[in-house]
């Protein structure tokens, strides 16, 4: 898949009046929320204007059972997958009611959340898969329950999203073993020159794309968002 990145919008709008599908009639945003608890006002107000995005994905909800109702966005249908045990964690997608979309599977510990949907686009099954990795020292694990995801998804063309807490703009052993599993089932990663935070010493990349749809082209932009404290994808 060629990639086109534009990078440093301080808004929604300046991005999506420019955007190209990334799959046909499809358009995907993502971000890491760090708590949507205390953030419902800006979410709705965000997500209304993403007139021409179909899902949103989010990391880190801090969701426990019961909030999601409270959370709900006319127009749009909410999948979400809780944080088990501590505070923090959790997943959730808002997907526009238009969209035929259903959850496959959810996993959640107090380690790590994977939720996996399939789509329905205008020529076969699409899947997308939504990951959080509380830490780097969990990776192993999060990435042994992703494999088993992955392998379930009958090699639908996939886009992985998910805060993985691994700097893949450093180089380690845990940098390959994410990249290693990613290239094993035929995926790439997408947002090699999007940064997750930036500051004037460095920048790091801790959230990620990844695809195995190897046609086609994607345009991937990076918005500043007052909601987090990571970039919006």
């Amino acid at each position: 898949m060629r990639v086109k990145s534009q990078i440093y919008y301080d808004s929604p709008e300046e991005v999506f009046q420019q955007l190209s599908v990334i799959w046909p009639n499809l358009r995907l945003c993502y971000m890491n929320a760090r708590s949507l608890i205390n953030k419902r006002d800006e979410i709705e107000v965000f997500v209304k204007s993403l007139s021409d995005v179909g899902i949103l994905l989010i990391t880190e909800t801090w969701f426990k059972p019961g909030d999601a109702q409270f959370m709900n966005i006319q127009g749009f249908t909410l999948y979400n997958s809780d944080r088990v045990g501590p505070i923090g964690g959790g997943v959730a997608v808002y997907v526009k009611d238009t969209i035929n979309i259903k959850v496959n599977s959810a996993v959640s510990t107090y380690m790590f959340d994977i939720l996996c949907l399939t789509g329905q686009g205008t020529d076969c099954k699409r899947d997308i898969i939504l990951v959080y990795n509380s830490n780097s020292a969990n990776l192993p694990l999060t990435l042994r329950e992703l494999e088993c995801v992955m392998s379930r998804a009958n090699r639908n063309p996939t886009l992985i999203f998910g805060d993985f807490n691994v700097n893949l703009f450093g180089r380690g052993g845990l940098q390959g073993d994410l990249l290693d599993l990613m290239s094993s089932y035929g995926f790439q990663w997408l947002n090699t020159q999007h940064p997750t935070r930036e500051s004037s010493t460095v920048s790091t990349c801790i959230d990620h794309i990844f695809s195995n749809s190897l046609t086609g082209e994607c345009n991937l932009y990076t918005v500043r968002c007052d909601i987090s404290d990571h970039n919006v994808f």
